[in-house]
């Protein structure tokens, strides 16, 4: 098995279709077991622990992958969906590629923008129970700020994993208006498509 990330050409059919059908696509931690690769960078780990604390780690790879082999640049509908966590460690990862990218443009051409430009456009993650700073309301209201939550992350209960979540505990620091982007806006605007598509079937 051959363990390639998202950007490359060889997955390239599937996310023009994608696009072309306005399917977001939502990828999901495997574990290792399948096309994702190790939980961790030298291998598995022995503890549920080590696993929890690095699975969603893995979205990164492709993340930087999906932005540097242009694929947001081909397909401007194309949308990922990082259903298993990940926002928590999303900003030191983008803004290390902010930070590199002016250095190594040269031998990515078709990257149009800065690397952290492309996310609101194309990118959302689920929320994760335990991927949350323990921070006092104005700290957890500033992180919010600065990781772009109140855009990028959508509600995800993860029922019936030992990791349930109800939507009162998503951020009860946060003001009304972020929560409610957070708990159902966010959602509805990216699968808006979607949703359109399935209200005018159900009312034909």
């Amino acid at each position: 098995l051959v363990h390639l990330p998202y950007g490359q050409r060889v997955y390239q059919p599937i996310w023009v279709e994608a696009a072309a059908h306005g399917l977001p696509v939502a990828v999901r931690s495997d574990g290792g077991t399948g096309l994702e690769f190790p939980p961790t960078p030298v291998g598995y780990p022995r503890f549920f622990i080590e696993y929890s604390t690095f699975a969603s780690a893995n979205f990164g790879t492709h993340l930087a992958s999906l932005i540097t082999e242009g694929v947001f640049e081909k397909h401007a509908d194309v949308k990922f969906v990082f259903s298993d966590g990940g926002h928590d460690v999303l900003t030191q990862l983008i803004w290390r590629m902010d930070t590199t990218f002016p250095a190594c443009r040269g031998e990515t051409p078709w990257v149009k923008r800065m690397p952290s430009e492309y996310l609101a456009d194309h990118v959302r993650f689920a929320s994760a129970k335990h991927e949350r700073p323990a921070l006092d309301a104005a700290g957890t209201a500033d992180w919010a700020r600065i990781s772009q939550a109140g855009t990028l992350l959508m509600f995800a209960s993860h029922y019936p994993h030992w990791t349930t979540m109800k939507p009162g505990e998503l951020f009860p620091e946060l003001p009304d208006v972020t929560r409610i982007r957070m708990l159902a806006g966010n959602a509805r605007d990216f699968y808006k498509d979607r949703i359109t598509a399935a209200a005018t079937t159900a009312v034909r």
